[in-house]
């Protein structure tokens, strides 16, 4: 049996930092986030993901590169959270490491000019308004330092997610600022 080191950190199975089930492997964990559809992390499943075959479909190509960033970001804020406070520019940061490969014409950059971005029957504001909304989002999460941090982290992810800053990403991204507070105050 190969040691750990030997073994890629995609399919080495999480920490128990990371979930309860222990045996699941970060690759599943991120492309079930990704695709939000834990039935594609069968075994064989895998193979599919990781062959030659895949490089000929683009949605297979999508999901293998959703996968592989998001294994880079949750690598990254494990190692840089408790040392890095969040700031305008790490969730930039992490975006680019998001959506690099995917949309590499957006990826680390917050929507402008007429990119607008609708969900359903939401739009989101506009483009002009993103930077101060995300700014009054970070000064009223550091202000409120004594308040519940589940209350904080709740508060911050509503405000990002009704600013929608990004044309692609904004859910996973959100979800990833979430862990990355609670890595911070050690959760």
């Amino acid at each position: 049996m190969k040691s750990k080191e030997h073994i890629p950190l995609l399919y080495q199975p999480l920490s128990r930092n990371y979930c309860s089930c222990g045996s699941q492997s970060l690759f599943c964990l991120s492309f079930a986030n990704s695709s939000v559809q834990e039935k594609y992390c069968k075994s064989e499943n895998k193979h599919l993901l990781l062959s030659e075959i895949s490089k000929k479909n683009k949605n297979i190509q999508y999901n293998i590169y959703n996968t592989k960033n998001l294994a880079r970001v949750v690598s990254y804020i494990d190692k840089k959270a408790k040392e890095q406070e969040l700031t305008l520019d790490v969730i930039l940061l992490l975006h680019k490491m998001l959506i690099s490969n995917i949309r590499d014409d957006i990826a680390g950059r917050f929507r402008k000019d007429n990119e607008f971005v609708r969900v359903g029957n939401y739009i989101a504001p506009n483009p002009k308004e993103v930077l101060d909304r995300l700014e009054k989002m970070m000064v009223e999460y550091n202000a409120a330092s004594s308040e519940n941090i589940i209350k904080r982290i709740a508060k911050l992810h509503l405000a990002f997610e009704y600013t929608h800053p990004f044309n692609d990403g904004n859910g996973r991204i959100g979800r990833v600022l979430n862990n990355y507070l609670l890595i911070r105050e050690g959760f």
